[in-house]
Parts: structure tokens; C-alpha cells; sequence
């Protein structure tokens, strides 16, 4: 195929045939997997994990307190959200 034909196999979708173990939580798990067999492949769900609340979980401290805040997953900012809400803060006072 020279530079600037079209592709061959334009329509077809890119994990046609292929299946796919999606292992995240289960309330997680849907949309990702619906992405994935628009893109053709045969999705098996099993999740691996279960995301709960700790019961000794540390919540954050005053909003002064912090000068950033990097969170490393969605999880993360949901749990960082409750913890802040029980403490009698908003999201929005943490933001300078």
C-alpha cells in the first residue's frame, strides 16, 4: 500500500474477533466495556475488585492546610469528596 491510498480494511473495527477481560469494579466496569465492543471485540466481565470505604480512613484536614492536592484515580476522588463532605467542608473551599 503506497502513502495516501486508503486503507484496505477502513470498516472494520480495530478488535474485531478479539475478547476481552475487563476486571475492574463492577459499577465501574459498563462504559468501558461498551466502548470496547463498538470496537468490535467480545467482552467478558469479571470484576476482581470491590471498591468500599475504609472504616479507619484518614480524612483530609482544613483547606488552609493544603497547598495541593493530587489525586491518582477516580477513586481517589470520591473517597477524597466523602471525606470532606463528613468533615463539614465543600470541594470548592479547597480551591484557591
Amino acid at each position: 500500500m503506497n502513502a495516501g491510498e486508503p486503507h484496505a480494511h477502513r470498516n472494520e473495527q480495530p478488535l474485531n474477533r478479539r475478547r476481552v477481560v475487563v476486571t475492574r469494579a463492577r459499577h465501574q466496569a459498563q462504559s468501558f466495556g461498551e466502548r470496547l465492543e463498538r470496537a468490535g471485540a467480545s467482552v467478558f466481565y469479571l470484576p476482581l475488585i470491590r471498591i468500599t470505604p475504609r472504616d479507619d480512613a484518614h480524612c483530609p484536614g482544613a483547606p488552609e492546610d493544603f497547598d495541593w492536592l493530587i489525586f491518582t484515580s477516580v477513586n481517589t476522588v470520591v473517597h477524597f469528596a466523602s471525606c470532606v463532605e463528613r468533615a463539614g467542608y465543600n470541594l470548592t473551599d479547597f480551591g484557591r
